[in-house]
């Protein structure tokens, strides 16, 4: 995506960047931070039609998620998981950037953009492969 810079008046050869936007409100998912959250929360994902939250809700959950992780001394189990997490909010950033410009940032219902598909089902199928033992055959 192209960058809006300016050149910076106070540092010579400097650009100063002026491109930013902010994210259209969006309700919060009530669920606990959890494995068993996280997968609810990505088949949720997956759906292409009738599912309760945005990809923008999820997004924020996950990164809620992930940051209230930070914030404790978890078990070694809810790591994965938190990667998980802060990988589709990560995705969901980069996502926008990549697919919008600037200017259309700056208007855009975010409620109604969608990730691809494909990325929750991968998600899952790295949650599984992790809490469940039998998928490790």
């Amino acid at each position: 995506m192209e960058q809006e810079s300016n050149q910076d008046p106070t540092h010579k050869g400097k650009n100063r960047y002026t491109g930013s936007w902010q994210e259209s409100r969006c309700k919060l998912i009530d669920l606990p931070f959890s494995p068993e959250s996280l997968e609810q929360i990505l088949q949720w994902g997956e759906l292409s039609e009738g599912a309760p939250h945005t990809h923008q809700e999820i997004a924020h959950w996950c990164d809620r998620m992930y940051i209230d992780f930070l914030d404790t001394n978890t078990i070694p189990e809810l790591e994965t998981a938190a990667s998980i997490a802060k990988d589709v909010d990560c995705q969901w950033d980069l996502f926008l950037v990549n697919t919008f410009k600037v200017e259309e940032l700056r208007v855009l219902d975010f409620s109604t953009i969608c990730l691809p598909l494909e990325w929750f089902t991968n998600w899952l199928q790295k949650l599984k492969s992790n809490t469940d033992p039998s998928d490790e055959a």
